[in-house]
């Protein structure tokens, strides 16, 4: 499998690192404006493959992107300060992933587009309307990540081992975001019955400080390293590999909802199957009345946005 990657900062490059390392990839490409930085990135990750993987990475230029597989947009403004939240990206990060987008398809049309640029569900939504790429095609990490920090908040708190945890974070990749208590599962049981039988806390004022930890941790991290990483390469990672193995694998990723509700579209993460034909299957949802309350507010920040980065975009 053939995947490009656009913007070769901390993302890309830890992104890179894993999709090479997890034989996901047989060849990846590395483009970045600086092109002497893609050149560093793919010697370094390079010496790192002996033994490990076959993967041939090497730097290029757009039209390098002819009979890729996969296509990863990874460039554009970071959030380098917890003050400054993922939305406010949007005036700097909209115009120039659509300036990209131009680019890539000029050289492919054929490839999933997966964007990780922030703000990624309104990113991924302005460049769908752009390229003309069709629904399943074009994947935002979404709430992936916001899923797997509160599985590991969740492991941390029951002091169990990570596999045995299941949990579910849906909506927007932000601050609107919504945690599934009612899907969330301990080995299998529904957290509350497991909490109960095990003598371990679990009250509403818990679920508050949990849900609030889980969204606050990038910011932790980012106040100390100025960038999360690794967390998103994982994602990223894991999508490619359900693509290239055709997996039919469910995950709390970003597309297009249509007719979301009443009558709007909108991208936003809810469980999804993703294969080799991209994001495909979007499953039903089992939800309280609640959690759909919060669901459809999320959606509606999602979708004011968007609206706004089309404005800027004309």
């Amino acid at each position: 499998m053939k995947i490009g990657i656009v913007g070769v900062g901390n993302v890309g490059a830890a992104a890179a690192f894993l999709l090479a390392v997890w034989k996901v990839a047989d060849e990846i490409v590395l483009i970045n404006k600086a092109r002497a930085r893609a050149v560093a990135e793919a010697l370094d990750i390079s010496h790192a493959l002996p033994e490990v993987s076959d993967c041939v990475l090497r730097d290029g230029d757009y039209a390098d992107l002819r009979g890729a597989d996969i296509v990863l947009m990874a460039c554009g403004i970071r959030r380098n300060t917890p003050t400054r939240s993922r939305l406010e990206l949007l005036d700097g990060n909209i115009p120039l992933c659509a300036k990209i987008m131009e680019e890539i398809v000029k050289f492919t049309t054929d490839a999933i587009l997966i964007v990780v640029t922030n703000p990624v569900d309104i990113v991924a939504s302005a460049l769908m309307r752009l390229s003309g790429f069709p629904r399943e095609r074009i994947i935002s990490s979404g709430t992936a990540l916001d899923s797997a920090r509160f599985e590991t908040i969740l492991a941390s708190h029951f002091h169990v081992p990570l596999s045995a945890v299941h949990g579910d974070v849906l909506g927007e990749h932000g601050d609107s975001q919504v945690p599934i208590w009612s899907s969330v599962r301990i080995f299998g049981q529904p957290v509350e019955d497991f909490a109960k039988s095990n003598g371990i806390e679990f009250s509403e004022c818990m679920k508050s400080e949990i849900a609030a930890r889980t969204k606050s941790v990038p910011d932790e991290i980012v106040a100390c390293k100025h960038a999360t990483y690794y967390g998103i390469a994982g994602v990223v990672a894991k999508i490619c590999k359900a693509i290239g193995d055709d997996a039919r694998v469910a995950m709390n990723v970003s597309t297009l909802h249509e007719n979301f509700f009443e009558g709007n579209s909108v991208f936003l993460s809810t469980p999804t199957v993703v294969c080799a034909r991209g994001a495909t299957e979007i499953l039903p949802l089992k939800l309280t009345a609640l959690e759909w309350k919060a669901l459809v507010r999320s959606a509606d920040v999602i979708e004011k946005y968007s609206a706004m980065a089309w404005e800027v975009l004309e």
